[in-house]
C-alpha cells in the first residue's frame, strides 16, 4: 500500500470481544455487556424522539379558532356590532416648540436661584466623589484584575489543548457517511446461553466484522444497503405487430400441415 492511513496505527485490527460476549460468561460480565447495549439504544431512542418533537408544527389552530376566524367579517361574532360606537378620534399635532408663557406668580427670585444653584453644586461634588471612590476601588483591584486575567489566560490554554487533541482524534472522512467506530456487539440474553460449545448457535459474521473494521481504519469507504423501491404500476408487456402476425402465420400453417397429415 503505497498510502498508509493514519486510522491504521490508532485504530486496532482485530478488536477483542467483551467478556460478557463468551458462550459461557460470568453473571456480571453478562449483565455489564446487556446494560452496556440498553443504554447505547436508549440514546438511539431518545435522539429519534426528538427529532420527532422537532418535526412537530407548533402554534396549531383549534377547530374553535378556526370558526371563530372563518366567521369574522361576518357580523355575526358579537364584538363586531359594537365597533360602531367607537370613534377614532384624529390627533392633532403642531410643528415647531411652543414656550409656555411664565406667570408672575412662578417667576423665581434671586434667593430661590442661589439655593438651586448650591443644590446643584452639591449633587455635583457628590458624583465626582463618587467616580473618585470608583477609580481608588478599581486601582486597589489591580491583584483581582490580574488573577482574573491568568485564570481566563489559563482557560484559554487548556481550551486550546483540548481542540488541538479532539482534532487528532476526529476520524477522517472519505465519503458521504460516518464510519461507526462503536459498532453493535453481537449479545445473547440469559435464557438463550448455553453451555456447551456444541449446543451455541453462532451470532454476526465475519465477514460483516472485517468490513466494519475496515471502514474504522478508513481503508474503505462506509456504505448501507439501499432499500429497493417498489413500483407503482405493474409492469405491462405488449408483443409487437410484426412479431404477433408472425406467430399468427406460423400457427396457420402448422394447423394446415397437421389437417394434411390427418
Amino acid at each position: 500500500m503505497k498510502f498508509k492511513p493514519k486510522m491504521m496505527e490508532r485504530v486496532e485490527h482485530v478488536t477483542v470481544a467483551h467478556a460478557g460476549a463468551s458462550y459461557n460468561p460470568d453473571f456480571d460480565d453478562h449483565q455489564a455487556l446487556l446494560r452496556q447495549e440498553h443504554n447505547k439504544e436508549f440514546k438511539k431512542i431518545k435522539s429519534q424522539d426528538s427529532y420527532k418533537a422537532k418535526a412537530k408544527p407548533k402554534n396549531v389552530a383549534t377547530e374553535e379558532e378556526m370558526a371563530i376566524e372563518s366567521m369574522r367579517g361576518l357580523g355575526i361574532l358579537p364584538e363586531e356590532d359594537n365597533d360602531d360606537q367607537y370613534e377614532t378620534e384624529e390627533e392633532t399635532t403642531e410643528s415647531g416648540f411652543v414656550k409656555k408663557p411664565v406667570r408672575a406668580e412662578d417667576r423665581k427670585d434671586k434667593k430661590q436661584r442661589r439655593k438651586e444653584k448650591r443644590v446643584l453644586n452639591a449633587q455635583r461634588a457628590v458624583r465626582k466623589k463618587k467616580q473618585m471612590a470608583i477609580l481608588l476601588n478599581q486601582f486597589y483591584s489591580i491583584k483581582k484584575i490580574k488573577k482574573e486575567l491568568r485564570e481566563f489566560e489559563k482557560q484559554e490554554e487548556e481550551k486550546k489543548i483540548y481542540n488541538k487533541e479532539k482534532l487528532e482524534k476526529r476520524v477522517p472522512r472519505i465519503g458521504i457517511l460516518k464510519a461507526d467506530m462503536n459498532p453493535d456487539q453481537e449479545i445473547k440474553l440469559s435464557d438463550e446461553l448455553v453451555g456447551t460449545l456444541r449446543q451455541l448457535v453462532p451470532e454476526g459474521n465475519v465477514l460483516t466484522d472485517r468490513l466494519k473494521s475496515f471502514e474504522s481504519r478508513t481503508m474503505l469507504e462506509p456504505r448501507r444497503k439501499q432499500k429497493r423501491h417498489k413500483q407503482a404500476f405493474k409492469t405491462k408487456w405488449q408483443q409487437k405487430r410484426t412479431f404477433r402476425e408472425f406467430d399468427e402465420k406460423f400457427e396457420k400453417e402448422l394447423k394446415k400441415e397437421e389437417a394434411m397429415e390427418s
